[in-house]
């Protein structure tokens, strides 16, 4: 995919190997790249609270943009729209 990506468009795409694992409440997320130009390391609290919405928000809470931004959980858990 680097390859053709890289032929079709004007990317500049690059292979990474990423890892991901989730322990004790916290998500870790590790890029690494072949030159370190694009390395990144990330932990993610997954137990805290979520932070509130920003002023202007067009939601009055939370539970309000999961209508419009669905989890993963709840668009790969819906049955196929397509059967009968």
């Amino acid at each position: 995919m680097v390859v053709l990506g890289n032929l079709l468009t004007h990317y500049r795409y690059q292979l990474a190997n990423v890892s991901a694992q989730e322990r004790d409440g916290r998500l870790a997320i590790q890029i690494r790249t072949n030159a370190q130009e694009a390395d990144l390391d990330l932990v993610a609290d997954l137990t805290s609270t979520p932070a509130p919405l920003p002023r202007g928000s067009p939601f009055t809470n939370l539970a309000d943009t999961q209508d419009h931004f669905p989890t993963r959980s709840t668009t790969t858990d819906r049955p196929d729209q397509s059967s009968p």
